[in-house]
């Protein structure tokens, strides 16, 4: 079921609702949709500029989102369907870039179920974007990100294992806090102009691998001096790497901590870096 939502638009079936109130030219839209024989969940952002949020649910709904915008200069498009007990949300709004003004309305609120595994794919052009991914069994994640402020966050362990984290970022600054929590397998992260900072605390639950590839960005990792870490780096003359004394270069820009051969977890990294900084912090647990 495809639709795109259009003034006085009211749906209401035994799995979703979706009402939309008008509110002069701001309309708010409320899409609920409730579990049925979902076994897990995929969703698809493709999200222009505003306002994005996401969070798990305070309730029992598959997905709960209340999306506000400006119905002169934004199209929203949602679509929801059931498939071999999988759940697969698409949701996505257009801007009508010939007509757009300054203070353009588009806030979009997501809730997601916490009890169903979930796979998240979203793309984001020019926006404030929060993800708290607390309480959402990600088990994989992708984020692409345009001109965005944004900041991502775990502040609980992950129940399940996020196999893999993709990130292409493009004039961003991102925030990552608590990605020791993602229990992720594998990130691979492409940063172009921007600042992005990346903090691994949390409890870390498995070993995990990480590749960087920074343009003329800023890169700055904060990893918890229990993990035993081996960093690989690939830089140019045009390029600055800051790695704390902690890590101990093995060879030709190559670094480890000493508990690396030691210890229960590991965290090996590559970074390959343009005309870029790089910073490596070892940080208490």
């Amino acid at each position: 079921m495809k639709r795109l939502i259009t003034p006085g638009f009211v749906l209401a079936t035994l799995w979703s609702t979706a009402t939309l109130i008008w509110a002069g030219p701001i309309e708010i839209e409320n899409t609920r949709i409730e579990r049925t024989t979902e076994e897990s969940l995929i969703a698809f952002v493709d999200f222009g500029a505003g306002t994005f949020e996401l969070h798990s649910n305070a309730n029992d709904l598959l997905v709960d989102a209340e999306i506000r915008y400006d119905r002169k200069y934004v199209d929203v498009f949602v679509d929801y369907n059931n498939r071999r007990n999988q759940g697969r949300l698409e949701m996505s709004s257009e801007l009508d870039s010939g007509r757009m003004k300054r203070n353009l309305t588009n806030d979009w609120d997501l809730g997601l179920a916490s009890d169903i595994p979930v796979e998240l794919d979203i793309d984001i052009g020019a926006a404030k974007l929060r993800l708290d991914l607390t309480d959402i069994q990600i088990t994989r994640l992708k984020l692409e990100i345009g001109a965005v402020d944004a900041e991502v966050w775990w502040d609980q362990p992950n129940s399940v294992s996020l196999d893999e984290i993709i990130i292409d970022c493009g004039a961003s600054s991102l925030v990552m806090e608590g990605l020791g929590d993602a229990n992720f397998r594998s990130l691979r992260f492409d940063g172009g102009v921007g600042g992005f900072e990346l903090d691994f605390s949390g409890r870390w639950d498995q070993s995990a691998t990480a590749d960087f590839d920074i343009g003329l960005g800023s890169l700055e990792l904060a990893i918890p001096e229990h993990i035993g870490v081996r960093i690989e780096t690939d830089d140019s003359f045009l390029s600055s790497i800051d790695v704390d004394r902690e890590f101990r270069e093995v060879d030709d820009d190559v670094y480890e901590s000493d508990n690396y051969k030691t210890a229960e977890i590991t965290f090996d990294i590559t970074i390959q870096i343009g005309m870029g900084s790089v910073e490596v912090r070892s940080i208490r647990r």
